[in-house]
């Protein structure tokens, strides 16, 4: 590895003209900042590498806008770049971080079919439960999933209130948490 320690505006250059001596540099120095914000997330040495490159990627379209302006140190930003990199990739696999302790991809693997299987159930298990509940609880509950105001399905439902909706959604919620 090269021992040179470059400023942050001679990675940038680097960046710019394509230095692979430097770029090389600044993802090794980096690297094992990246690989404990992956690994403690549950994330396993190929996602730290992943993370780097789409944030590597990140970092030289960034340096590459006209107009960029670097108001801290350039790891920090990057890594903050690797972060969010991160961190979208657990949502986009519906994956947060605590919900599972292995680490490999099979494991990873086995835990979202086995989720998914178990949504299945749970949602199976949930429209059981309404369709047992009256006709007026699973028309409160329909109608506010669907995000319709107090006050319109009160007219809708002919409730008095919008205060006698809300208290009816309680209810009904009561009796639908507790037949689940």
């Amino acid at each position: 590895m090269d021992k040179k320690k470059y400023s942050d505006q001679e990675y940038i250059e680097g960046f710019l003209k394509n230095k692979l001596q430097t770029t090389d540099n600044f993802y090794k120095l980096n690297y094992p900042l990246v690989k404990n914000l992956v690994t403690n997330m549950h994330g396993v040495n190929a996602d730290v590498d992943d993370v780097m490159q789409e944030g590597m990627l990140s970092l030289v379209q960034a340096i590459s806008r006209k107009g960029f302006i670097l108001t801290g140190s350039l790891s920090n930003y990057f890594f903050t770049i690797c972060k969010n990199v991160w961190l979208n990739c657990l949502k986009r696999n519906k994956y947060y971080p605590g919900t599972y302790s292995k680490h490999n991809y099979n494991d990873r693997v086995s835990y979202i079919e086995t989720s998914e299987r178990t949504n299945e159930q749970r949602l199976l298990l949930f429209d059981e439960c309404f369709k047992s509940l009256d006709y007026l609880c699973q028309q409160v509950i329909e109608m506010w999933l669907q995000k319709i105001p107090y006050n319109e399905i009160a007219d809708q439902l002919k409730i008095v209130s919008t205060g006698a909706v809300r208290n009816r959604k309680y209810i009904c919620d009561a009796k639908l948490s507790k037949l689940i």
